[in-house]
Formats: C-alpha cells, structure tokens, sequence
C-alpha cells in the first residue's frame, strides 16, 4: 500500500512538471 501510494505522488509530481514545462515551451 505504501508503495502504491507513492507511485500515485510521483506520478502526480511527474504530471504537474510536465505540465508546467510545456506551458512555459509554449
């Protein structure tokens, strides 16, 4: 459970940067 919890964050943290990157690329 713990791990998939922080699976779910990173996934979350990857998605927000990603997100962000391409906003400011744009």
């Amino acid at each position: 459970m713990v791990e998939r919890l922080a699976q779910q964050q990173y996934r979350r943290a990857i998605g927000s940067i990603t997100s962000v990157s391409i906003n400011i690329y744009n």
